[in-house]
């Protein structure tokens, strides 16, 4: 991997790390109202929340190959 490369790969990670802590932070704060949500807003947020997972999961597997 270039060093380029790596340098973009790790501010990406660094990007999506700040928007997986929002994610948890808004599910947190979402949980006493969760009950207002309806099922698909409930559905919407928990697949965002997999999709970043995913993600880092994705990138994690990346780096530990390099």
């Amino acid at each position: 991997m270039s060093n380029m490369s790596a340098k973009l790969l790790f501010l990406y990670c660094d990007e999506l790390r700040e928007h997986l802590e929002q994610a948890y932070l808004l599910a947190e704060l979402l949980k006493p109202h969760k009950q207002e949500l309806s099922a698909s807003q409930r559905a919407q947020l928990r697949n965002c929340i997999y999709f970043c997972n995913s993600i880092a999961n994705i990138l994690q597997e990346i780096l530990a190959r390099e």
